[in-house]
């Protein structure tokens, strides 16, 4: 993932344990300059207007967040409007919303976790 996105704002995980690990993990791909940090409003069974006033907190770059499913593609929808019936998320893949000047969120990709293997390489 930092192959794809060079720079990083922030990385917020849910607060259960898996998560946290796999935000620690992710850190180190940036480095030291971007710790992991805790975000309640990615725990399970969190409400879209959680995760959108956390955003208003955070810097307008590229932002991690690590959560769990089906919730994170719930949110997803609610934050972008979309029928996320047909979008699957398997463990370790990931989306790309961007946040217009607007306030408007858009989905930009989506990378299965095969895929990013083969970027890796």
């Amino acid at each position: 993932l930092a192959v794809l996105l060079p720079t990083v704002g922030a990385i917020v995980t849910s607060p259960l344990v898996r998560a946290v690990q796999t935000g620690e993990c992710l850190a180190k791909g940036w480095g030291k300059g971007v710790p992991p940090r805790i975000g309640q409003a990615l725990a399970p069974g969190s409400r879209a207007e959680a995760v959108r006033a956390l955003l208003e907190t955070l810097p307008r770059q590229p932002v991690i967040f690590v959560g769990h499913e089906p919730d994170l593609t719930r949110l997803l929808g609610a934050l972008c409007g979309l029928d996320t019936r047909a979008l699957s998320l398997k463990k370790g893949g990931c989306y790309g919303v961007k946040m217009e000047a607007s306030g408007e969120m858009l989905l930009e990709w989506m990378l299965p976790p095969t895929l990013l293997r083969r970027i890796k390489k």
